[in-house]
């Protein structure tokens, strides 16, 4: 069973930032590039960069899923407010009638 964390695009690139900008010295301290010494690693990292790839496929699968629905609510509550109109329009025409009506007890 695998749990996936979901990260935000700003959180991957501040991610990416930081190992952008330590990674030489990183390789320096080493004073031997990782790859030479262990091509474990090399397979490693490519397997990484496939799984943030992926990870990134499912945050875009994720948020046009998010769209869609909030699409829908909207279409929902434009539905709901066009129904409100419809109905306070009916009132106002009875109001209309009960006007009608009362002005001619009125007049008799």
């Amino acid at each position: 069973m695998s749990s996936v964390m979901e990260l935000s695009n700003e959180t991957l690139e501040k991610i990416g930032s930081y190992v952008k900008r330590n990674l030489a010295g990183w390789i320096r301290e080493t004073g031997v590039p990782p790859y030479q010494t262990d091509p474990a690693l090399l397979e490693r990292a490519v397997r990484i960069e496939d799984e943030l790839r992926l990870q990134r496929e499912l945050m875009d699968r994720s948020l046009a899923v998010s769209e869609a629905r909030f699409d829908q609510v909207d279409k929902r509550i434009d539905q709901q407010r066009e129904e409100m109109v419809a109905r306070f329009d009916q009132v106002d025409r009875r109001f209309e009638q009960v006007d009608k009506r009362l002005d001619q007890v009125d007049k008799r």
